[in-house]
């Protein structure tokens, strides 16, 4: 086997000439540029050749921070620092939904999924993907079972999530019971609680589906009352009509209504309507 030459190969590349190409190309680039202004501008180049690492976080895709979590930034004196990338909370929310059973769900229920053959269907497609584009709004679909509310709603909670929107899901029938039995945990209780009151985005699947109790009534009230008053959007399915709800618990029903303003869609009882039986 032939010995290589390092010394020799290295000699051969064109290593100084790349230096001096370089070298040139940065005398163009500052002529005629005092101190201050090369120093800003090679922290500009800095900064933004830090901005091009790619990161390798999981849950969602970001253009804005190369799934790195963070974007670097200049402050008023050219020092580099970093910032959170608004993608956090979405890759939160995606976790949380991925730890819930539902990612399939949210990947699978989406608008372009949801077949609307009736003129029906096109209207709760078109009203619910409407609400994607709002601001403060809430959204209520109630009524017959079978017609796509939990798809509907997970698509809106897909498109969200794409708006980099924090979001969490709770199911009554499940969650409820869970936060009721963490009563003597007060610490992990009020944990729990407060994720759901101050999340940015709630959704609530299947409100009232199991028989109320007063303390029921009492937490879904806090839950409503408290996102009613700071404005959280906040997305609702049931299968009782609106009616059932107001009977239900009136004070609960009044908040709901008023912050959903034209995003109330209600179903009547219609088992022609129910995909699962047709």
């Amino acid at each position: 086997m032939n010995n290589f030459d390092f010394e020799k190969s290295f000699a051969d590349y064109p290593l100084n000439d790349l230096k001096a190409k370089w070298k040139k190309e940065q005398e163009e680039k500052y002529k005629g540029l005092n101190e201050n202004q090369i120093r800003h501008l090679k922290a500009v180049d800095y900064c933004k050749s830090m901005n091009e690492d790619v990161g390798y976080l999981k849950y969602g895709d970001c253009n804005k921070c190369l799934n790195r979590g963070y974007i670097h930034y200049l402050d008023e004196n050219d020092n580099l620092c970093a910032k959170d990338c608004d993608c956090l909370k979405s890759r939160k929310s995606r976790q949380l939904i991925a730890f819930s059973g539902l990612k399939n769900v949210i990947e699978n229920k989406t608008f372009s999924s949801y077949i609307a053959k009736e003129n029906w269907q096109k209207a709760l497609k078109e009203t619910a993907f409407k609400y994607t584009l709002c601001k403060d709004e809430w959204f209520l679909i109630a009524g017959q079972s079978g017609i796509g509310k939990s798809h509907l709603c997970s698509a809106i909670v897909g498109e969200l999530l794409k708006q980099n929107k924090q979001v969490i899901y709770i199911s009554y029938i499940k969650h409820i019971p869970e936060l009721k039995q963490l009563t003597l945990e007060k610490d992990t209780y009020n944990d729990l609680l407060n994720s759901w009151l101050k999340c940015e985005v709630l959704y609530i699947d299947d409100l009232f589906k199991i028989a109320l109790s007063e303390s029921d009534k009492i937490t879904v009230l806090k839950i409503i009352d408290y996102r009613y008053i700071n404005n959280f959007k906040t997305i609702i399915s049931t299968e009782l009509s609106l009616n059932d709800i107001k009977k239900a618990d009136e004070a609960t029903f009044g908040r709901i209504k008023e912050k959903c303003k034209d995003f109330v869609i209600e179903i009547g009882k219609d088992s022609s309507k129910n995909y699962r039986l047709n």
